[in-house]
């Protein structure tokens, strides 16, 4: 861990090239090292969750401890203090106005304000402690490599009791050794990143992509809609902000699109170097290197490219690359549209008993619409989809499935790839008629602009 922040302070003057880490990749090899150890024991242990703390041992690692004699005698010193001032206090010689006995007060009052401090951050350290594992496994990819390695060493403290046993109690409360520096408990979470992409987050961003990409280009939209796509995107980044600018900075180093993160688009820029020109770096410096430690390496030395002094150029950066992606779904789809020239619809994922593509016309949509909205069934290309009213899910003549005295069974219409709609349900029958209006609205899901159609994840 301190070979991390010598690698900030060395890099901070380099001069106009502030990431440049080229001249010390020991360093930086020796944090990814590090910490891939640790992530690999704390992995192991999140699969035995918080039986392995026990809360009884903590009083006793406290006094049994590399520090536990200093400890005890910290609270025997303040235990004769104190009976010191009391006797003072209780002596019948000494006037309660006078300065001896007005000391012996105070005495007393700091006395049990210390103890009350440093009682509270054992409370504090038991809350943390066991929070650790959570906090481990849904941590920021921005989050620097000190303050990683400094989680770490609490989530597997829970096995092996080190520093529970470094716990020292102080005047200024109880403060714990984690690697070679010292910290007050309050202390030991400073720099913590939460990965705050949740599953609502990366829907509201599906959301913009089908909109204005995929569902666009398939109605035949002639343009990108680029000025609409800006702002859909700069009011999702909005929204993120209101968890702070740790909302937007998680955004940008924990959302994932197609394998790739705003800041990993953009490493090669960061860093100064190619992915490859780093692994090379790394390598000939310790040629042990695996790639995961490597890659860690590089994720903590990204994680220091954006702070508050840069947040502007982070937001704007991000909605370029967001409005980015929107557009080359746009593109993509428009190469290869699924409506066909006589404006039939591809269906996804069915095929026909020929296992040819199975297409729907405008009066096949229609009359699909129509049965849809009443639980019935109807043909599209030939082939049969129905309600299954006991099974409550739609199904239809899926060429594959096996038959049953001669009749073949229908089978449930096939799960959405990203499993978003669940084979069977309305959301998959949707995606299957590429989110056609006319479809939508007869399940129920309204309009393909209103925000409560549901969000599909598509491939082409």
């Amino acid at each position: 861990m301190g070979a991390d922040q010598n690698l900030i302070r060395a890099a901070a003057q380099l001069g106009p090239k502030p990431f440049d880490y080229s001249g010390i990749m020991t360093a930086i090899a020796a944090v990814g090292k590090y910490t891939n150890v640790k992530r690999s024991i704390a992995n192991e242990l999140a699969d035995y969750g918080s039986a392995n703390t026990d809360p009884n041992q903590m009083d006793q690692n406290l006094f049994n401890g590399v520090y536990g004699e200093q400890n005890m005698e910290f609270l025997t010193g303040i235990k004769q203090e104190w009976k010191k001032s009391t006797e003072i206090i209780k002596n019948p010689l000494i006037l309660p106005g006078s300065k001896k006995y007005k000391q012996a007060v105070r005495n007393i009052n700091n006395y049990k304000s210390l103890l009350e401090k440093n009682k509270a951050d054992l409370i504090l350290w038991r809350e943390i402690s066991d929070s650790a594992n959570v906090k481990n496994l849904n941590s920021s990819k921005g989050m620097g490599s000190e303050a990683e390695n400094r989680l770490l060493d609490i989530v597997i403290d829970k096995d092996s009791g080190e520093m529970n046993s470094s716990l020292i109690f102080t005047p200024q409360g109880v403060g714990v050794r984690s690697g070679n520096k010292f910290y007050a408990v309050n202390e030991l979470m400073d720099g913590y990143q939460a990965n705050l992409v949740d599953d609502k987050v990366e829907k509201t961003i599906a959301d913009i992509i089908n909109k204005f990409g995929y569902a666009s280009a398939n109605s035949g939209e002639p343009s990108f809609q680029k000025a609409e796509a800006i702002k859909a995107v700069n009011t999702m980044i909005k929204k993120a902000g209101k968890n702070g600018f740790a909302g937007i900075r998680s955004l940008a180093y924990d959302y994932d699109y197609n394998g790739e993160t705003f800041i990993t688009s953009q490493s090669d820029s960061i860093l100064q170097v190619s992915s490859q020109e780093w692994i090379n770096q790394a390598l000939a410096k310790d040629s042990t290197l695996t790639s995961e430690e490597i890659q860690t390496a590089k994720e903590h030395t990204l994680a220091n490219a954006y702070g508050y002094n840069n947040q502007d150029t982070l937001k704007a950066g991000l909605q370029k690359w967001l409005v980015g992606v929107v557009e080359n779904k746009f593109n993509e789809t428009t190469e290869n549209p699924k409506r066909s020239s006589s404006n039939k619809i591809a269906m996804n994922l069915v095929l026909n008993k020929d296992y040819s593509t199975m297409r729907a016309d405008k009066v096949e949509l229609a009359n699909a619409a129509k049965a849809i909205k009443s639980k019935q069934s109807f043909g599209i290309d030939g082939s049969l989809f129905a309600w299954d009213k006991g099974a409550q899910q739609w199904v239809y003549q899926d060429p594959d499935a096996p038959k049953v005295k001669g009749k073949q069974k229908l089978s449930p219409v096939p799960a959405t790839p990203d499993k978003e709609g669940s084979e069977g349900s309305a959301e998959a029958l949707l995606f299957i008629f590429n989110n056609d209006p006319s479809i939508s609205k007869a399940l129920g899901f309204g309009d393909l602009e209103k925000p409560d159609l549901p969000i599909i994840k598509t491939e082409d």
